[in-house]
């Protein structure tokens, strides 16, 4: 299995980021 990579602030943003809009 792969190690969990650190995620990069892009990436945080990219995937949580239209959540949160989701949300609303």
């Amino acid at each position: 299995s792969e190690a969990v990579k650190p995620l990069k602030p892009s990436e945080v943003l990219k995937v949580f980021y239209p959540l949160r809009q989701n949300s609303l």
